[in-house]
């Protein structure tokens, strides 16, 4: 599934102040107040783009106030000033390529992530407004758990004591025979009854032989 490039608000946005940014004097533009009660924002470079030696080009000037008699519209004007320095192009310029970068990621990890969610949603494992990541994680988990639950262990690894079970005869990565058991007092107690084998053929009579190699636990319902 592909996302639809679709030109936003935002796209529009990016490009005006792009072309707006590549448009202006370049330079670190620096804003200080003037004798003449103005601040003044200027850069280390010329219109055409060449760096002075000496002096500073006038980018553009900002209305001032007495801190002493309008200390409010002092701080606007300041901060005002300060900050149409600190956007100067080279800052634009490089906030605009950041976010590009983190559209062109967030465009591929959709692409890669949405098949991934609809999948998520439709087993039921993962709601809207909830990281299916996370619901994820813990699906792998609670599936580990039931392998491990699953799982044939060899007679060396003993199971605690009134653990009700299946044991088997196991050669070769083959199951010759199976049946219910419990293991009490450091044994196993099988049910002969349930004894089931590999080799049951219609009515033959067949003798059944049960050497337990393996165990597993009886997964409760």
């Amino acid at each position: 599934m592909t996302t639809p490039l679709v030109k936003s608000t935002t796209d529009e946005l990016i490009e005006e102040l792009e072309a707006a940014a590549k448009a202006a004097t370049p330079g670190d533009w620096k804003a200080k107040g003037t004798l003449f009660g103005e601040w003044s924002i200027s850069t280390d470079y010329t219109t055409e783009g060449k760096r002075l030696e000496n002096g500073r080009q006038l980018i553009a000037f900002s209305p001032a106030a007495s801190k002493t008699n309008a200390p409010v519209y002092a701080a606007m004007f300041e901060a005002n000033a300060k900050h149409m320095a600190l956007c100067n192009p080279a800052n634009v310029l490089a906030l605009i390529a950041d976010l590009r970068d983190l559209q062109r990621w967030k465009s591929e990890q959709l692409q890669v992530m949405t098949p991934v969610m609809e999948y998520a949603h439709s087993l039921n494992i993962a709601q809207l407004g909830h990281s299916v990541t996370q619901a994820l994680i813990d699906d792998h988990k609670r599936l580990r758990e039931l392998e491990e639950a699953q799982r044939w262990r060899t007679v060396s690894e003993s199971p605690a004591n009134d653990t009700n079970c299946i044991v088997a005869d196991i050669r070769n990565g083959k199951i010759s025979s199976y049946t219910a058991a419990w293991y009490i007092d450091d044994k196993f107690y099988v049910d002969v009854d349930a004894l089931q084998s590999s080799n049951r053929a219609g009515t033959a009579d067949i003798e059944f032989c049960l050497d337990i190699t393996h165990w597993k636990p009886v997964t409760p319902p």
